[in-house]
Protein backbone atom coordinates (compact mmCIF):
# COMPACT_ATOMS: atom_id res chain seq x y z
CA UNK A 1 0.00 0.00 0.00
CA UNK A 2 2.76 2.46 0.91
CA UNK A 3 4.88 1.54 -2.13
CA UNK A 4 2.74 3.83 -4.27
CA UNK A 5 4.33 6.85 -2.59
CA UNK A 6 7.70 5.73 -3.91
CA UNK A 7 6.43 6.33 -7.43
CA UNK A 8 5.92 9.99 -6.53
CA UNK A 9 9.59 10.43 -5.67
CA UNK A 10 12.41 11.13 -8.08
CA UNK A 11 14.52 8.11 -8.94
CA UNK A 12 17.70 9.76 -7.63
CA UNK A 13 16.06 10.27 -4.22
CA UNK A 14 15.26 6.58 -3.69
CA UNK A 15 17.23 4.39 -1.32
CA UNK A 16 18.61 1.11 -2.75
CA UNK A 17 15.74 -1.00 -1.37
CA UNK A 18 13.23 1.53 -2.65
CA UNK A 19 14.79 1.23 -6.11
CA UNK A 20 14.17 -2.51 -5.96
CA UNK A 21 10.53 -1.94 -5.06
CA UNK A 22 10.02 0.59 -7.85
CA UNK A 23 11.73 -1.75 -10.35
CA UNK A 24 9.46 -4.58 -9.25
CA UNK A 25 6.35 -2.46 -9.78
CA UNK A 26 7.48 -1.06 -13.11
CA UNK A 27 8.51 -4.45 -14.49
CA UNK A 28 5.29 -6.07 -13.33
CA UNK A 29 3.19 -3.24 -14.80
CA UNK A 30 4.97 -2.04 -17.98
CA UNK A 31 2.55 0.83 -18.55
CA UNK A 32 3.29 2.09 -15.06
CA UNK A 33 7.00 1.80 -15.81
CA UNK A 34 6.61 3.78 -19.00
CA UNK A 35 4.68 6.49 -17.16
CA UNK A 36 7.32 6.61 -14.40
CA UNK A 37 10.09 7.00 -16.98
CA UNK A 38 8.10 9.71 -18.78
CA UNK A 39 7.73 11.58 -15.51
CA UNK A 40 11.46 11.37 -14.85
CA UNK A 41 12.15 12.56 -18.40
CA UNK A 42 9.84 15.54 -17.90
CA UNK A 43 11.67 16.58 -14.73
CA UNK A 44 14.90 16.50 -16.75
CA UNK A 45 13.58 19.53 -18.64
CA UNK A 46 14.22 21.56 -15.49
CA UNK A 47 17.81 20.33 -15.30
CA UNK A 48 18.63 22.33 -18.42
CA UNK A 49 20.43 25.63 -17.98
CA UNK A 50 19.07 27.57 -20.96
CA UNK A 51 15.59 28.28 -22.23
CA UNK A 52 16.44 26.98 -25.69
CA UNK A 53 17.74 23.66 -24.34
CA UNK A 54 14.75 23.32 -22.01
CA UNK A 55 12.26 23.98 -24.81
CA UNK A 56 14.06 21.47 -27.02
CA UNK A 57 14.10 18.83 -24.28
CA UNK A 58 10.40 19.45 -23.61
CA UNK A 59 9.60 18.92 -27.31
CA UNK A 60 11.61 15.69 -27.27
CA UNK A 61 9.73 14.59 -24.18
CA UNK A 62 6.36 15.36 -25.73
CA UNK A 63 7.26 13.59 -28.99
CA UNK A 64 8.44 10.52 -27.08
CA UNK A 65 5.14 9.96 -25.25
CA UNK A 66 3.58 6.79 -26.56
CA UNK A 67 -0.08 6.65 -27.49
CA UNK A 68 -0.62 4.32 -24.52
CA UNK A 69 0.44 6.83 -21.86
CA UNK A 70 -0.27 10.11 -23.64
CA UNK A 71 -3.85 10.31 -22.26
CA UNK A 72 -2.53 10.19 -18.68
CA UNK A 73 -0.32 13.21 -19.35
CA UNK A 74 -2.88 15.34 -21.24
CA UNK A 75 -3.14 18.08 -18.58
CA UNK A 76 0.61 18.65 -18.66
CA UNK A 77 1.03 19.48 -22.38
CA UNK A 78 -2.13 21.57 -22.14
CA UNK A 79 -0.68 23.63 -19.29
CA UNK A 80 2.69 23.86 -21.02
CA UNK A 81 0.97 25.16 -24.14
CA UNK A 82 -1.21 27.65 -22.28
CA UNK A 83 1.60 28.96 -20.08
CA UNK A 84 4.59 28.39 -22.38
CA UNK A 85 6.15 31.84 -22.04
CA UNK A 86 5.58 32.04 -18.30
CA UNK A 87 6.99 28.56 -17.69
CA UNK A 88 10.06 28.90 -19.88
CA UNK A 89 10.83 32.40 -18.60
CA UNK A 90 12.15 30.54 -15.56
CA UNK A 91 15.23 29.70 -17.63
CA UNK A 92 15.78 33.36 -18.48
CA UNK A 93 15.28 34.64 -14.93
CA UNK A 94 15.94 31.61 -12.67
CA UNK A 95 13.13 32.88 -10.46
CA UNK A 96 9.78 31.29 -9.70
CA UNK A 97 6.59 32.62 -8.18
CA UNK A 98 6.72 30.02 -5.39
CA UNK A 99 6.85 32.69 -2.68
CA UNK A 100 3.73 34.38 -4.06
CA UNK A 101 1.90 31.07 -4.39
CA UNK A 102 2.82 30.19 -0.81
CA UNK A 103 1.59 33.56 0.47
CA UNK A 104 -1.67 33.12 -1.46
CA UNK A 105 -2.09 29.65 0.04
CA UNK A 106 -1.57 30.99 3.57
CA UNK A 107 -4.09 33.77 2.90
CA UNK A 108 -6.70 31.29 1.71
CA UNK A 109 -6.24 29.14 4.80
CA UNK A 110 -6.33 32.17 7.08
CA UNK A 111 -9.74 33.09 5.67
CA UNK A 112 -11.10 29.63 6.44
CA UNK A 113 -10.00 29.69 10.07
CA UNK A 114 -7.04 30.88 12.15
CA UNK A 115 -6.47 27.43 13.65
CA UNK A 116 -5.24 26.21 10.25
CA UNK A 117 -2.19 28.47 10.41
CA UNK A 118 -0.76 26.64 13.44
Amino acid sequence: MHDRFLLLRRAHELQPMEHVLVETWTKTLPLLGEAYQATEAFFAVYEETSREDAEQRYQQWQNALSKDIRPFFTPLPTAMHNWNDEIFTYFDQSVTNAYTESANNHSRHAMSGPELLL
